[in-house]
């Protein structure tokens, strides 16, 4: 149906935001050339105390805001994909006091690579729909 095709295609989003998410957490850059400010020496030193398993990575230290990445709401014809965690808009978009860490990119720097994802869920689910056994009306 229109409404799995929508879900299909966010969740193929969400993959993606998160595959991307984790190479930006360990210091790489993105595809679409986007690479989150390092952590500060103090922010890695409480890290380390705290013995969080993610004392390197950036943006992660319980793991809640990598965990929340989902698809947020579907409506005809659009899908809405985030996170619901309150304190992420402060990393998204920054602060005067912490840098910008943009948790997905804008669409308009999209790479060919993230148009090519939806456009691969698209076309396999609107195959699917189109091969579905048709009922008999009687």
């Amino acid at each position: 149906t229109y409404s799995s095709l929508l879900a299909r295609t966010g969740e193929a989003l969400v993959s993606r935001i998160m595959q991307e998410f984790l190479v930006k957490a360990r210091g790489g850059t993105d595809d679409t050339g986007d690479r989150w400010a390092p952590l500060k020496p103090a922010t890695i030193a409480r890290k380390k105390r705290k013995s969080s398993p993610y004392s390197n990575d950036i943006l992660r230290d319980t793991g809640l805001l990598y965990d929340t990445l989902r698809i947020i709401d579907t409506k005809p014809g659009t899908i809405t994909v985030g996170t619901d965690a309150k304190y992420a808009v402060h990393h998204h978009y920054g602060t005067r006091n912490m840098p910008q860490r943009r948790l997905w990119p804008a669409v308009s720097s999209w790479t060919d690579s993230w148009w090519n994802v939806l456009l691969e869920q698209l076309q396999q689910g609107a195959m699917e729909v189109a091969i579905q056994p048709v009922r008999e009306v009687r």
